[in-house]
């Protein structure tokens, strides 16, 4: 799941996470509240999601807040570095 979520002031989010997905949360403008624990975040904060099968976040402030969540099934594969040839 690849999503760009946008609230404005006030606003709420929720969203279903399988609880086998790893994923993050990009904040990149305004500022929001993120989880259960309502941990707040503005801008070019980043953050591992936690365990559970939900996701939620509300807006802070004035100007909202907007962020990417990105989520997806572990592949489980060695990771491999390679430069530019």
């Amino acid at each position: 799941m690849f999503l760009d979520v946008q609230l404005e002031e006030g606003g709420t989010f929720t969203e279903k996470v399988p609880s086998t997905y790893d994923g993050f949360v990009y904040v990149y403008r305004g500022a929001g509240r993120f989880g259960v624990d309502r941990t707040p975040a503005n801008e070019s904060y980043y953050f591992q999601l936690g365990d559970g099968d939900e996701f939620t976040a509300s807006a802070d402030g004035p100007k909202g807040v907007h962020f990417l969540l990105i989520a997806g099934q572990p592949l489980r594969e060695p990771v491999r570095a390679a430069r530019p040839r």
